[in-house]
């Protein structure tokens, strides 16, 4: 039979990266499609669970030099030898690496070396020279390292740095980095198209070098308990040509002055703390270009966001998390607003029966709506909704999350129908031959026997696609990936 070249073969394995069972299968075919699947499996290889963990522990130790191995012995560490003992390897498995995090690194160092009882200062010294050891390992080996979880150990003084950092694409940093490190990272780390800080202060210098330092950075997450950061927001705008997607999680840790630089930003999303500090500056923010708004702000002004909104005429999905209460007006004139965008496919809207009257222009306008959250401070009567529902919504919609509870000062929010008013919302959807529809719904909500064999019903005979209780609709696993953005990495 004819043998399909290598390319070919390539491509095929590449499309069955996410599927680790079939993937190694193709080990054991032959020695051609051996070479081309071991790479790929090995980018990540953590990710196809318990039954190869085995197997990738015993391939990583045995790719530990000699020289560190020696090292461990002169410095009296207790090494389980019946983990240490692996057949000669066939690749050098560790090259291939494109993820490394302080998972792999706690995975193999346990496996390598015994507890040592009674002697707490000696394991964690044992800990520490494991992990040094390992990361010298990955650092000089892997020259396409792609993603990195930034250790506490300067890992950019070790051999092969050079080459591995200037090649890294991604860089998690959860932990407190001083200044001096980020300014010694700044000159072998040049080629970032995603940066995550978990932590840091006003006075970190080192960080906007990095930052600025970067040829064409376009993904970045800031979490800071300081605002108005001069050198921050300097270094964001010398970005501001490539950076896409911004996330501020605490604090908006930038003026908004240099925030309105980046004028090419695809997403931004806002988890703050308190209420944004210039507000009349940031009423002048224009993101013509904007997809993607998410906020979870209980402290600035609703207005404030909805003059934001009015200035983005692309958005396609707004969320809301945590929410600033708003009065009635304030919400017809966030309605009005959101009809004119109209590549909208999933929006946050605050419900009670005086804005039903603006939701046929919104529904309208927005033909390729596809989800829609409604959230509320009270408990509401879901018929009047249900009806609008079935008789005006885009035929695209599939997703319907009826939230609540979402405001700090609420002490109840629900939403009551009867067994009759939902038989009849889900008769009608199925009469018309609407999408299968997903309902997220408030856990607050009672349930009863009779309600779980009606949406059972709907369920098997395909009117429903899902029905579930859920606290956060952001946090539901297939909500967070349809919804994720960033740069596209082909290493896992």
């Amino acid at each position: 039979m004819a043998q399909l070249p290598a390319d070919c073969l390539n491509e095929i394995f590449e499309y069955l990266s996410r599927d680790g069972k079939s993937l190694i299968s193709c080990l054991l075919v032959n020695r051609l499609w051996c070479e081309i699947a071991v790479p790929i499996i090995w980018r990540n290889p953590w990710r196809f669970g318990k039954s190869f963990v085995q197997s990738v522990l015993l391939c990583h130790i045995a790719s530990l030099p000699e020289v560190s191995m020696d090292l461990l012995n002169e410095c009296r560490v207790k090494l389980n030898k019946e983990r240490l003992v692996a057949p000669p390897l066939l690749f050098d498995y560790v090259r291939y690496t494109r993820i490394l995090t302080p998972f792999e690194i706690e995975m193999i160092g346990s496996a390598m070396a015994w507890t040592i009882e009674n002697d707490e200062i000696h394991a964690q010294y044992v800990k520490i020279l494991i992990e040094q050891e390992l990361y010298k390992m990955f650092i000089n080996k892997c020259p396409n390292l792609k993603q990195l979880h930034l250790p506490e150990i300067p890992i950019w003084y070790f051999p092969g740095a050079n080459s591995c950092f200037d090649k890294l694409q991604r860089l998690d940093c959860y932990h407190d980095v001083p200044s001096r490190s980020y300014f010694e990272l700044a000159q072998v780390c040049r080629n970032l198209k995603r940066l995550i800080v978990r932590k840091f202060d006003a006075q970190n210098y080192g960080l906007a070098s990095l930052i600025q330092n970067q040829h064409a950075l376009q993904h970045i997450e800031l979490t800071s308990d300081d605002i108005d950061i001069q050198h921050i927001g300097d270094a964001l705008s010398s970005q501001a040509d490539s950076l896409l997607h911004i996330y501020f999680h605490g604090k908006l840790c930038i003026p908004a002055v240099s925030l309105a630089t980046l004028v090419n930003l695809r997403s931004l999303k806002l988890n703050l703390l308190e209420e944004v500090n210039d507000r009349k500056s940031f009423e002048s923010v224009f993101f013509p270009y904007l997809e993607v708004f998410d906020v979870d702000d209980f402290f600035t002004p609703f207005p404030v966001y909805t003059n934001l909104i009015s200035k983005s005429p692309n958005l396609n999905r707004i969320h809301w998390g945590t929410l600033t209460r708003a009065s009635v007006k304030e919400l017809k004139d966030y309605i009005h607003v959101i009809s004119r965008c109209q590549n909208l496919t999933f929006v946050t809207l605050w419900y009670n029966d005086s804005i039903l009257d603006c939701l046929d222009q919104m529904f309208l306008s927005c033909s390729k709506l596809e989800g829609i959250r409604f959230v509320t401070d009270s408990v509401v009567w879901a018929e009047n909704l249900f009806n609008i529902l079935v008789n005006k919504a885009p035929n695209s919609l599939k997703i319907l999350n009826l939230g609540g509870g979402e405001y700090y000062d609420s002490d109840y929010a629900d939403w009551e129908f009867t067994n009759e008013v939902l038989i009849n919302f889900l008769d009608n959807w199925k009469l018309m031959k609407r999408k299968p529809l997903s309902i997220y719904i408030n856990p607050e909500s009672e349930i009863s026997f009779s309600w779980i064999r009606i949406i059972e019903k709907y369920l098997n005979d395909g009117t429903l696609k899902t029905y579930k209780y859920v606290d956060f609709f952001d946090e539901m696993e297939c909500i967070r990936e349809s919804w994720d953005v960033g740069i596209n990495y082909r290493y896992n």
